[in-house]
């Protein structure tokens, strides 16, 4: 598996966050899958548009959500696309 932070030309984001900067949950449908994404962002929009410019967002968006701040999600999940296996795991943590 390459770079999980691929950019487009020598644009790459980092994973790194701001201090109390939200977490989003990002949702995209790709060949009958769902793959989740999870970006630091001040917006919505900006976590989709993070995650576009790393080529995360393949398939049609189909939903996102800021992640309560009390959640601590291990840094090693953030910026990449998670295995389903994954994201259930995390999703069953805090449900």
């Amino acid at each position: 598996m390459g770079h999980p932070h691929r950019g487009l030309g020598k644009a790459v984001i980092s994973p790194t966050t701001e201090p109390h900067m939200p977490l989003y949950w990002l949702c995209h449908r790709h060949n009958n899958q769902i793959y989740v994404v999870i970006e630091p962002a001040h917006s919505l929009i900006y976590a989709r548009l993070r995650a576009s410019i790393a080529g995360l967002d393949e398939g049609e968006f189909t939903e996102g959500h800021e992640l309560p701040g009390k959640w601590k999600v291990a840094e090693r999940m953030i910026g990449r696309r998670l295995s389903q296996a994954e994201a259930k795991r995390l999703l069953a943590k805090f449900v």
